[in-house]
């Protein structure tokens, strides 16, 4: 047997009074109307039965219509005060039994003892186990028998109808009240019953369902753990997939500023050799000082390229930035490599002017991992292009990469954005490009797709116009 804990055994009571209490509610105003119902029937029977009463021809009203009148009055009016004002109180019931029981012997008074009102006892009995109460019972049992003695004894006709009567009539009438207090006694011990099993059922309910919401908040807090964990994977994978597209950038970086920095030296060697000349010829020397201002700003944008591209950027809000400007600065630090392998690259923008909302690192970094693939698709290919051009669409931007491929096969389209797929040899990728680039376009609430309906192979980056989105950091 399971041994209950004390504040489970106290939430049980607490619930079965306050339900107890319900059910008395529930009942006190029935007996509020159903005792002045009784009034009105015992002053109607009052009426009817006996009004008058004569001495010789003169006619005077009956004592019955006073006792109806002004008795059924008290026995109606407070009990009804009490069970309206305050219902459920136990005092009510205690106060309804002794005033639903004396109309009982009201009745019988005014009906001149018939035995058919003696059945208004049991009624009587039986609504008032309504309560669950077994006093109110025990009340109305000693108001009967007590009644039935005295009146029997003084008065028999009053209560039963006739002249005389034998005093153990009334203890006959007492061992039939006795005999329903037994049957509903023992109702009234099942409804209880009943009830505080209902009411153990209700606490232990409110227990699973605390239990299961404290087993929903627990598991709750490990998703969001869980969640962290991801995010914090997926921004290394990111990290990581940005530092392999910068690596195979890296010879061709190498190359792109190699060669201004040898282009400086040998201005510098031509200055030196300029100024030992008796005659100076300024003009030459002005040009050759502009051949190093735009050399050193050649290896400024690859710089800036660079750490734009290389900066840690989840945390940034999206911002207005200028699309000639992503661009610009993505094929700064990149463009060496592709005309190094004899790939031509070219970039179209009607509207220089143009901006999204973006995290410009990240739309780098999408625009890098789309050229490295074209890259690598079109690098053995006789004819070798790749064309970057920039559209307004209503109030998005548009921005197509296509190169001269002639295309992705089917199979192998519906594989292309799922993480670690990659149509590379083993060593040459981490599958994580397409997959990471679309995760960070629809950051963006853009789209990344494959256009199908190009004779090449085509990738179409969708953005929101800066004027028309502002998101925060995520």
């Amino acid at each position: 047997m399971i041994n209950n804990p004390p504040d489970f055994k106290s939430r049980v009571e607490k619930v079965y009074k306050e339900r107890f209490r319900a059910i008395a509610s529930t009942i006190d105003p029935l007996f509020g109307y159903l005792l002045l119902f009784q009034w009105f029937v015992g002053v109607l029977f009052a009426l009817t039965i006996s009004p008058l009463t004569w001495e010789g021809d003169v006619g005077k009203v009956h004592l019955h219509v006073y006792t109806a009148v002004f008795l059924g009055g008290a026995l109606a009016l407070y009990p009804a005060f009490l069970v309206f004002s305050n219902p459920g109180a136990p005092l009510n019931r205690m106060v309804i039994s002794f005033a639903q029981i004396l109309f009982s012997v009201l009745f019988i008074h005014l009906t001149g003892g018939r035995i058919e009102t003696h059945f208004h006892i049991f009624g009587s009995l039986a609504f008032l186990a309504f309560y669950k109460d077994w006093r109110p019972l025990a009340i109305a049992t000693i108001i009967t028998t007590l009644d039935h003695l005295v009146r029997g004894f003084y008065w028999p006709q009053s209560v039963y109808g006739v002249l005389s009567s034998s005093p153990w009539r009334a203890f006959e009438h007492a061992g039939w009240v006795l005999f329903e207090d037994m049957i509903l006694l023992y109702s009234i011990r099942v409804g209880l019953r009943d009830l505080r099993t209902h009411s153990e059922t209700h606490v232990k309910l409110e227990e699973t369902i605390l239990n299961i919401e404290e087993k929903v908040h627990e598991r709750t807090k490990q998703l969001q753990d869980s969640q962290k964990t991801v995010m914090t994977q997926q921004q290394a994978l990111i990290s990581s997939a940005k530092m392999s597209a910068l690596g195979e950038m890296a010879g061709g970086i190498a190359h792109e500023i190699n060669t201004p920095l040898a282009s400086i030296r040998n201005i510098s060697s031509q200055i030196e050799e300029v100024v030992d000349d008796e005659v100076l010829d300024r003009q030459l020397v002005k040009e050759m000082a502009l051949k190093l201002v735009k050399t050193t700003d050649r290896i400024g944008k690859i710089v800036q390229g660079m750490r734009a591209f290389s900066r840690e950027s989840t945390s940034d809000s999206l911002r207005p930035t200028l699309v000639q400007q992503i661009i610009e600065e993505t094929l700064g630090f990149c463009q060496e490599r592709f005309s190094g392998h004899g790939i031509e690259i070219s970039f179209e923008n009607k509207n220089p002017h143009l901006k999204i909302a973006a995290r410009a690192t990240e739309i780098s970094q999408v625009l890098l991992n789309l050229l490295n693939n074209s890259h690598d698709a079109v690098m053995n290919l006789p004819e070798k292009w790749i064309r970057i051009a920039v559209t307004e669409r209503d109030k998005n931007v548009e921005i197509r990469i296509t190169d001269s491929g002639k295309g992705i096969p089917v199979e192998v389209q519906k594989k292309i954005f799922q993480p670690f797929f990659t149509t590379k040899p083993v060593g040459s990728g981490t599958g994580l490009g397409l997959s990471i680039s679309l995760g960070i376009i629809r950051g963006h609430k853009g789209e990344l797709r494959l256009d199908n309906n190009s004779s090449n192979t085509c990738f179409v980056i969708q953005l929101i116009k800066s004027e028309e989105l502002s998101i925060p950091a995520a």
